[in-house]
């Protein structure tokens, strides 16, 4: 009977144990393994296929861009198109290599988070040996007769005892923070001792030997019922940390997404000053000219020597404009190298050959509401600091409820059993004696710092941290449509100047072919065709600077919407928007908070 009382008490006990622990476990999801994120390129669109807000989908996809399979060594030329650009900048930029990792690091913050609530084994075992030594000096008598009792003589005879202890004991166990507040501990263990006695008188004959055996088990469940009590506390440290893995994710979307912006407009800067070369090299084509033809007329007789200076001028203008051309050329080449790293060595002399001509893509100026929505809901930085707003609102609740009393209830239920085992015995017949102990204790525990002054002041830091981030969420929406709008701004002009400067330039070339024949019957000066050299070559220029103007303003649209991954094919971590459960102002808690520390 009593062995089925134990055991239905051990199950009794086991049974709470294990729901306490799978109930911790059930509220909260495994750890994942850290993976770095790689920002990869699906389907590419055809140059020139961007389209207008608010469109997202690809035009019709070419075949996706492949990166040169070798390394470029250098000297060699890297022959590339924008689409193939970016794929590169993708697979190789360092700076976007070093971000990508920042998501794997804030996944091993979730899992260490986590681990507050993993079950934790703990098991010990020890081992006694005691042994005490004593010596006694007995009176004896020495019996010759029985006649001469009376008479025996007595003497002292020593007699050394010793008594030995062993005691093994060992215990094992399961402790586990509950979401809930609570802690479940359930220990099982065992105790064994022996102990023996001896003794050199051997007429002494009452020294027994015992071992005596004490399993135990016990259950030990604390809850708080104020502070520390609720999911909701409990678990705002592992949100927290999950929501600052999805920040870094959306901090890798930027930084992808700036990557490519970069590599698109430093690409058309490449473009750009590849074509002023062109017109730098034409230009000084046309000054040599010249000067061969003011040469011609100055040996002729038909123009005074004098007319040769403002040639020689002009050709030497055209030679310097030519260097700088070139300078420009090669650190527009350093950049744009640097942002694909296709080799450790390209910037040693890896030359570019562009293989995209700029191609004009109409937008639409009356998409400038939707892009404004866009960017709302797209951008990465928007989006991360609402995702700092979510942060702050746990915040608020763990200070929030730090500012409640300490109130726990425990319960302690326990088995212990006592069993004793006597043998070589005279006096005491050998026999096991068992005892089996039971015990149930139920309290509760109260605490409460006077005044709670650390906890006020950090609940009260949080709603601050709290009101200031909400005031500058409502701030970075108004910048956010300050720069969609002036993008659009930028576009329009942009896209005015191709046509003027197109314009100009036929005007131009028609009064530079005027001057020239004019100067060859004699009806015109070297100083009037250089001026008119001039003038064309400045509208040569801007008619270049303003289609890849045009081209970057688009770029850059699409980067302040948040969507230039997208249009470009891209896929990255941090794509989908963030949603606030409340809205993006301050509270009326928040705003008496503030009140209340000023007043202070």
């Amino acid at each position: 009977m009593i062995n089925m009382v134990s055991r239905a008490w051990i199950l009794c006990i086991s049974g709470l144990s294990l729901t306490a622990l799978l109930a911790g476990c059930a509220s909260i999801e495994a750890s994942k393994t850290p993976v770095i994120p790689q920002a990869t390129v699906q389907a590419a669109a055809e140059a020139g296929a961007n389209p207008s807000p608010p469109a997202l989908k690809t035009e019709a996809a070419a075949a996706q861009p492949k990166a040169p399979e070798l390394a470029v060594k250098p000297g060699e030329t890297l022959n590339l198109t924008v689409e193939g650009a970016i794929v590169l900048a993708l697979q190789h930029n360092q700076d976007l290599s070093v971000e990508s990792v920042n998501p794997a690091l804030a996944q091993t913050f979730v899992s260490e988070a986590r681990s507050a609530f993993d079950p934790v084994l703990a098991a010990s075992y020890t081992n006694t040996n005691d042994r005490l030594e004593n010596d006694l000096l007995l009176e004896k008598t020495l019996l010759l007769s029985t006649a001469a009792n009376a008479n025996n003589p007595n003497y002292w005879e020593r007699m050394e005892n010793s008594t030995r202890t062993r005691t093994n004991g060992g215990q094992a166990g399961i402790t586990q923070h509950l979401p809930t507040g609570g802690d479940v501990n359930l220990t099982v263990g065992e105790s064994r001792s022996s102990l023996h006695r001896s003794s050199s008188d051997h007429s002494i004959r009452n020294l027994v030997d015992t071992v005596a055996t004490s399993p135990s088990v016990s259950l030990n469940v604390t809850q708080s019922l104020l502070r520390g009590a609720g999911l909701n506390v409990n678990l705002a440290s592992l949100r927290q940390t999950r929501i600052d893995r999805r920040i870094s994710e959306y901090e890798m979307r930027g930084i992808a997404e700036n990557l490519v912006s970069q590599t698109e407009q430093t690409y058309w800067d490449h473009v750009l000053a590849q074509l002023k070369i062109g017109i730098y090299e034409n230009a000084l084509g046309v000054a040599n000219k010249q000067l061969d033809l003011i040469t011609e007329q100055i040996g002729v007789g038909r123009i005074p020597e004098s007319e040769r200076a403002a040639a020689d001028a002009e050709v030497a203008s055209r030679q310097s404009s030519l260097i700088d051309a070139k300078s420009t050329l090669a650190q527009t080449r350093l950049s744009l190298l640097r942002l694909l790293n296709p080799s450790q060595d390209a910037l040693r002399g890896t030359e570019i050959k562009t293989q995209s001509d700029p191609v004009m893509t109409e937008i639409s100026m009356d998409g400038v509401e939707a892009s404004v929505e866009l960017a709302g809901r797209m951008r990465p930085d928007i989006n991360q600091a609402r995702l700092q707003a979510e942060r702050d609102t746990l915040e608020v609740v763990k200070t929030k409820n730090g500012l409640l009393p300490q109130l726990d209830v425990f319960l302690q239920l326990a088995r212990d059993v006592n069993k004793t085992a006597y043998a070589r015995s005279f006096v005491v017949s050998p026999e096991d004696q068992r005892d089996s102990h039971y015990s149930a204790q139920v309290g509760v525990q109260f605490g409460y710092p006077i005044g709670n002054r650390a906890a006020r002041a950090r609940d009260q830091r949080a709603r601050l941290t709290q009101q200031k981030n909400r005031l500058a969420l409502s701030n970075m929406g108004q910048l956010v449509e300050q720069d969609v709008r002036s993008a659009y701004v930028e576009i329009g002009r942009t896209r005015a100047q191709i046509d003027a400067t197109a314009a100009t330039r036929k005007l131009q070339e028609e009064t530079q072919q005027v001057e020239t024949e004019k100067f060859r019957i004699g009806r015109s000066n070297t100083l009037l065709v250089a001026q008119a050299e001039r003038d064309l070559l400045t509208a040569q220029l801007n008619e270049a600077q303003a289609k890849t103007s045009y081209l970057k303003a688009i770029v850059n649209l699409y980067r302040l919407e948040g969507t230039l991954l997208e249009r470009r094919g891209v896929t990255c971590p941090g794509r989908d928007p963030v949603v606030l459960a409340t809205a993006a102002t301050p509270s009326a808690e928040a705003e008496a908070a503030v009140i209340t520390v000023h007043q202070k």
